[in-house]
């Protein structure tokens, strides 16, 4: 049903949304506009889930956080930062692979000056932006989405999934925070 909706009813938020965040994240990283606090990742669960528009949607999962006094938990990057560097690397991978299938195979993937740089360079970018939007982007939406569903409901959360609950809960409680249910 999910994705249904935003194939359909949810794509403008989407797309707007697309279109706004890495404005918007380079201007927060300038300067703290109150208002822009709306515009943030958690809205892209939050439109998939709900199907409010991008804005609401904003406004809804910082409220969310704001009452479960998760701060630090929705600011920390680390799992993207992760993420990230696995990307660099799988695209390193690539455009090494790049640079053996123009020297060893007898390939020519460029008729530039230096095929070898330019090979490499190609390989790079196909492999970041492979791993980055295709595999890891739907892993990072993946992190995104347990992370909006156990703030949002802990208990059916437990309810649905009790081990998994509990084990959530146990190394969360010894970094971060005591959930209560």
């Amino acid at each position: 049903r999910a994705l249904g909706r935003s194939f359909t009813k949810s794509l403008g938020s989407i797309c707007f949304g697309s279109m706004v965040m890495i404005p918007v994240q380079i201007i927060r990283a300038l300067s703290c506009f109150k208002y822009l606090r709306s515009y943030n990742i958690w809205a892209y669960t939050y439109v998939g889930m709900y199907g409010y528009d991008f804005w609401e949607a904003g406004n809804r999962a910082q409220q969310l956080f704001e009452a479960r006094e998760w701060g630090t938990v929705v600011n920390d990057n680390l799992i993207h930062n992760v993420l990230l560097m696995c990307s660099v690397v799988i695209g390193g991978f690539t455009g090494t692979f790049g640079v053996l299938l123009e020297e060893v195979d007898g390939y020519e993937l460029t008729s530039f000056h230096r095929p070898c740089v330019t090979s490499f360079l190609i390989g790079c970018i196909l492999g970041y932006i492979l791993s980055a939007t295709l595999f890891l982007g739907v892993l990072n939406a993946s992190v995104n989405t347990v992370l909006v569903c156990f703030a949002a409901g802990p208990i059916e959360f437990h309810k649905n999934h009790p081990r998994l609950s509990q084990d959530l809960r146990d190394a969360w409680s010894q970094q971060v925070w005591e959930p209560i249910i």
